[in-house]
């Protein structure tokens, strides 16, 4: 009888302790891939769970839901996503939540810079520079904005995650929420965000004393990194296509093309799964280098490498000397 009672005992000490260990386990929810990347290094001393409802076989343009990305949304702790200005498909889905604690949305955070989209008419170097309002400012509103622009319907760029200041002010709110469920694990997580601000800003100081060009000698398969564009001060030439998944039209094609062949652009960036017969089009048999960069991150171990790496090919692509410089 006091063998059986002693194993009814461990029994329920066990059970008691699984109990413990599951409710500490911390779970995050992120739409994409960057999203994850950053709370994946904010959160690593702690050994998170996160899952991310946009696949690596899908696109974040015009995404569908399935029952099981349902489930993750309805049931996730923590959910982080861009907002309804440039994931609309979500929307609906995360309304359906019992609450909307736990519930980041990165467009609404408090110092979240918004670049207006660079629209199909615009010459990049001369107009690359314009930037949108912050978001919730009293200046003109996303509502506002009804200029053709690619990507979203509100006129701004979505690839905001590419932008520093951006990743930071994400990387913080995360922080305080897993924090705010997660009591016990406070000091770490705040330990970790300190550590990855700090290897942010060494990265940047290191990209900044490297000189730069007032030339663009660059152009981009697809226009995904204004953002960081932007924050280097080294713009794009020209881009091929406006989404990675429409195919480029002929002019875009010939105009790359002379761009190429006349050295005007001495890179050409372009994105994981380039369709080969593309770059056998448009590259000349001169010494224009090809570079690859996912703008999502797949091929990425962490935001802070993913970062660095983008920035150090935008700066070795701005130091070529073209032509007549």
């Amino acid at each position: 009888m006091n063998r059986q009672l002693a194993g009814w005992v461990l029994v329920v000490l066990f059970g008691v302790w699984f109990s413990t260990v599951a409710s500490a386990q911390v779970s995050v929810v992120t739409s994409i891939r960057p999203l994850a990347l950053i709370a994946e290094e904010v959160l690593a001393p702690i050994n998170p769970q996160i899952e991310v409802i946009v696949p690596q076989s899908a696109s974040p343009h015009g995404f569908s839901l399935k029952p099981s990305h349902l489930q993750a949304i309805l049931s996730a702790p923590a959910l982080v996503w861009l907002g309804p200005s440039f994931e609309p498909y979500l929307e609906k889905a995360i309304q359906k939540r019992q609450h909307q604690q736990g519930v980041l949305v990165v467009e609404h955070l408090k110092g979240i810079r918004l670049l207006q989209g660079r629209a199909a008419e615009q010459v990049f170097i001369e107009h690359a520079h314009i930037e949108g309002p912050l978001k919730g400012s009293s200046e003109t509103s996303l509502n506002e904005q009804h200029h053709h622009h690619h990507h979203s319907d509100s006129g701004y760029d979505p690839h905001l995650w590419w932008s520093s200041a951006n990743a930071m002010i994400i990387a913080s709110a995360i922080a305080r929420e897993t924090a705010a469920q997660h009591p016990e694990y406070k000091s770490r997580i705040e330990n970790s965000l300190a550590a990855f601000k700090a290897r942010m800003a060494q990265q940047k100081q290191a990209i900044n004393t490297q000189p730069a060009s007032s030339t663009a000698s660059f152009v981009m398969y697809h226009d995904s990194l204004l953002y960081l564009e932007q924050e280097l001060a080294r713009f794009s030439k020209r881009r091929v296509t406006w989404a990675p998944e429409a195919k480029p039209s002929i002019k875009d094609m010939l105009a790359v093309k002379k761009l190429l062949n006349s050295q005007q652009a001495q890179c050409l960036i372009v994105e994981p799964n380039i369709n080969p017969r593309f770059l056998h089009k448009v590259k000349p048999r001169n010494a224009v280098q090809v570079f690859t960069i996912d703008p999502l991150g797949w091929d990425a171990k962490s935001y802070s490498g993913m970062w660095a790496n983008a920035a150090n090919i935008l700066v070795e692509c701005s130091q070529h000397r073209l032509p007549g410089n």
